[in-house]
């Protein structure tokens, strides 16, 4: 299958703008994999492919307790069997603990999530530290797109985050909530910073 720089060179004339666009739009349609609920913050091209950045507070939590909740969803496939454990540059899968190093994170992590539809890969890194007033955790996950050329998520992003989230807040005991860090996956005018319900 030719690319659209490709289509576009061998068009020259006038339907060749006619053609990019519709290559574009279908290039675009093949992105579409996320499936309700948590699909509502579709990102553009914030991190020149489709990424999502959010940050989450857990009270009266330790960073230990918050790590030791991120491992465990994440191994055996996680909430909806479609996590994958990730050796990290520590050498340890999932979590790595970084107290040792004094350098103002306390856990790293990684993770891949496979899209419902299974047709693609989206890789989630994620950092715990002890949030301002040490009565808690502070964490900002943030997750990318593998595929080149995703320009829309169609909310996939934000979704990953969300499934993995629920589940570290459940086995918390937590109700979760989120802050946006930055333009990536944008909140919606009647955001009120809470995953759907599965239901």
């Amino acid at each position: 299958m030719m690319d659209i720089m490709t289509a576009a060179y061998k068009t020259r004339g006038v339907g060749s703008s006619l053609v990019v666009l519709m290559l574009l739009y279908g290039g675009l349609g093949r992105v579409k994999a996320c499936v309700a609920p948590d699909c509502d913050h579709p990102d553009k091209g914030s991190c020149g492919t489709a990424c999502c950045k959010l940050s989450f507070t857990m009270a009266d939590k330790s960073e230990y307790e918050v790590a030791l909740a991120f491992n465990q969803s994440i191994i055996n496939g996680g909430p909806d069997s479609r996590f994958y454990e990730v050796e990290l540059a520590e050498g340890v899968r999932n979590v790595a603990d970084l107290r040792p190093f004094n350098v103002g994170v306390s856990f790293i992590g990684q993770t891949v999530h496979t899209t419902a539809k299974r047709l693609y890969n989206d890789t989630i890194n994620f950092t715990i530290s002890r949030s301002e007033g040490n009565n808690g955790s502070y964490v900002k996950v943030f997750s990318i797109s593998q595929i080149g050329g995703a320009y829309g998520d169609e909310g996939q992003n934000f979704k990953n985050i969300a499934v993995l989230m629920k589940s570290v807040f459940q086995i918390l005991g937590l109700d979760y909530n989120y802050t946006h860090v930055d333009d990536s996956c944008p909140a919606k005018e009647y955001d009120n910073n809470k995953f759907e319900s599965e239901g």
